[in-house]
């Protein structure tokens, strides 16, 4: 059930809370618009609608963690780099289901207000394994 989820592009309609900019490994680029960034050469990267962006998750953290996006509509890929099932969890409680070596494609939404994420797995998030999107408006402030 969970290979089938995971093979499938989800799609979400409604605003839901967080994810949305890029990540590879903790060393490793990321790509916005078809092309390399590396957010950690980078002071405050700005992610635009109708970018796409990659999250990679591994014990126990999401690479990037935190993202600074404009709102809007986004397309993202979630890769798991890690030996055990993770899934990000967005607020509302939409959950996409990663196994180990897989990616999953889903499409979603940052508000006005931002989003924030979780791999609600037992014992995953206390570990670690949270994240948010900011948007310029709320970042810093």
């Amino acid at each position: 059930m969970y290979r089938r989820a995971s093979r499938r592009a989800a799609t979400l309609t409604a605003v839901v809370l967080a994810l949305g900019a890029t990540g590879c490994g903790p060393d490793g680029p990321d790509f916005v618009n078809g092309q390399v960034i590396d957010v950690d050469d980078t002071d405050d990267p700005i992610v635009s609608a109708g970018d796409s962006v990659r999250i990679a998750m591994t014990e126990f953290e999401f690479d990037p963690e935190e993202i600074i996006a404009e709102p809007g509509e986004y397309t993202g890929e979630l890769v798991n780099e890690g030996a055990v099932l993770h899934n990000l969890t967005f607020a509302d409680g939409t959950s996409f289901p990663v196994d180990p070596g897989e990616s999953v494609t889903i499409d979603f939404v940052v508000a006005e207000d931002g989003l924030t994420f979780i791999c609600s797995i037992e014992g995953h998030e206390a570990a670690g394994m949270r994240g948010k999107i900011e948007t310029p408006e709320t970042h810093g402030g």
